[in-house]
């Protein structure tokens, strides 16, 4: 390769749902230095971006077929509601996680951050989501297994405080249940609050 040659980075998508690749082809298409493999590829990608949802019926034998190539980045690409997937691709060896709501420029961050190994800055973070300070707070308390009430006391809050912080977290990150929100953080990699 000549000095100043760039690199070409394979990319491709594996999902049951057209719209969801021929959108995700579309905002990845044109990048410099990315090459967006099309579906009937049987070529290695150097990043797959796997869409959760494949892992509805329990059977992860696609994905784990992924996992196997040696020179391939799997990072999930997350639904909303569906934190349980994201937490069994994880559970299956994917490091990173995107959410199919990201967007363009998001996305694109997240490609360029898990080619370049930084698998952690390419997962979803509380930032990216929009949760208030006092939001992630609270559900890194909710993640160490602390109560409504052990966290108003932690944190010096009303019970009704702790209530409000928590059901718009949820609506941030598209849960419904307390369940829902610990598998969400816990598969995107969102730490517990340091005791």
């Amino acid at each position: 390769m000549s000095p100043g040659a760039l690199t070409i980075s394979t990319v491709a998508v594996v999902t049951p749902h057209d719209l969801v690749a021929t959108a995700l082809h579309s905002m990845l298409t044109g990048q410099p230095g990315l090459a967006v493999l099309p579906r009937s590829s049987t070529v290695a990608p150097d990043l797959l971006l796997y869409d959760v949802i494949g892992l509805l019926d329990g059977d992860t034998g696609e994905l784990d077929e992924w996992l196997t190539h040696p020179r391939t980045t799997v990072v999930a690409l997350s639904r909303p509601f569906r934190p349980d997937l994201v937490a069994l691709a994880r559970e299956r060896g994917v490091e990173g996680a995107v959410p199919l709501s990201a967007s363009t420029d998001e996305l694109r961050c997240a490609v360029r951050d898990a080619l370049a190994g930084r698998l952690d800055e390419a997962t979803t973070s509380a930032d990216s989501v929009g949760l208030s300070p006092r939001e992630t707070d609270v559900l890194q308390l909710v993640v160490q297994g602390l109560g409504n009430q052990e966290v108003a006391q932690e944190l010096y809050l009303s019970i009704n405080s702790v209530k409000t912080y928590i059901r718009s977290a949820y609506r941030k990150i598209g849960v419904s249940s307390r369940a829902q929100a610990v598998a969400w953080c816990l598969g995107h990699g969102f730490p517990p609050k340091a005791g």
